[in-house]
């Protein structure tokens, strides 16, 4: 199977440059070799919380004079507190379009076409949402979850990074252009891969969604700068306020744009929630503060290694050349 120069790039092109967001043009071009090693993620054992003097349970409100405090005054802590923890259950819901923002997809990806994979949960109208789940350490071991396509998820635990085969076509799917038909189709894939197990090891690609609680709280946090232009929460005019929730006392700091909600603790100030108005509101929701389930990784049967993917991307790349 070939295609001319006027319809795009050929099939080993597009499996070197259009998949390189996940890594497979290092698969092929380097069979397997090794990425430049990264600082290794700083993980904490969840049996030692830091922030807690009692490391067998979670922190709880301590609002002891009925005020919250200013917001420039914790506003830095807010973060750093909520990143010291161990682990985190935390959930984001929003317009589909802001999925698209935080995640880097092209909204291409979207349209609805009938060979583009999509799911018919994430929808392409104005009134479909995304819906996101990060479980488990803030900088270790993870579990995400994403409602783009049927069982798109995402297991981070050690080093090995593991993506559902639904999850992964997904993705490939994504960085094909829109004006580009491919040779291999998303379908084609996804067969030769279930043949061989349900995740793949894509420990050497780079993933548009968060792997880790941590890295959530980095792109919310980054998400924010660019919503107020910059400028720090301290400076956009959120009133405080002091609200109970069960047994948690909160401060919530808000205006008509946004609402933070966080523990009233002063020496951990963890953020519980965050919601950012627009047509259609993003929200956000922290619970299980370092009491979170941690992922355990696939049986080794189940999964594609990095030689196994590399050979079957290598099988459709030798079938187009003898096309």
């Amino acid at each position: 199977m070939s295609i001319s120069a006027g319809r795009g790039p050929t099939l080993r092109a597009r499996l070197f440059a259009g998949t390189s967001a996940l890594g497979l043009a290092a698969l092929v071009l380097a069979g397997c070799g090794q990425a430049e090693d990264e600082a290794p993620a700083q993980t904490v054992d969840p049996s030692e919380p830091v922030s807690q003097e009692d490391p067998a349970e979670a922190p709880t409100g301590n609002a002891t004079d009925g005020e919250a405090p200013a917001l420039e005054d914790i506003e830095e802590d807010i973060w750093d507190a909520s990143m010291a923890q161990t682990s985190v259950s935390a959930s984001v819901s929003g317009p589909l379009e802001q999925g698209q923002q935080l995640f880097g997809y092209s909204p291409e990806t979207f349209e609805g076409d009938e060979d583009a994979g999509t799911s018919e949960d994430a929808g392409t109208g104005e009134d479909e949402l995304f819906e996101l789940s990060v479980v488990g350490q803030i900088e270790g071991d993870s579990a995400t979850e994403l409602n783009y396509a049927p069982d798109y998820r995402v297991l981070q635990v050690g080093d090995t990074t593991y993506q559902t085969v639904a999850g992964f076509i997904f993705d490939y799917e994504a960085q094909i252009p829109a004006e580009v038909e491919p040779e291999v189709g998303g379908a084609e894939l996804e067969s030769a891969l279930l043949a061989e197990g349900e995740w793949v090891d894509v420990s050497i690609g780079e993933l548009e969604v968060p792997r880790t609680p941590g890295e959530l709280l980095e792109t919310l946090r980054n998400h924010l700068d660019e919503t107020l232009d910059g400028n720090s929460l301290a400076d956009s005019g959120l009133e405080p306020a002091v609200e109970t929730e069960g047994e948690q006392d909160l401060w919530v700091y808000s205006n008509d744009q946004i609402e933070l909600t966080v523990l009233a603790n002063a020496e951990s100030p963890l953020l519980m929630g965050l919601t950012v108005q627009g047509e259609a509101p993003l929200e956000v929701d922290f619970d299980q503060w370092n009491e979170a389930e941690i992922p355990v990784p696939p049986e080794e049967g189940t999964v594609i290694t990095d030689q196994l993917l590399q050979e079957i991307l290598s099988g459709f790349v030798a079938s187009a050349d003898q096309g």
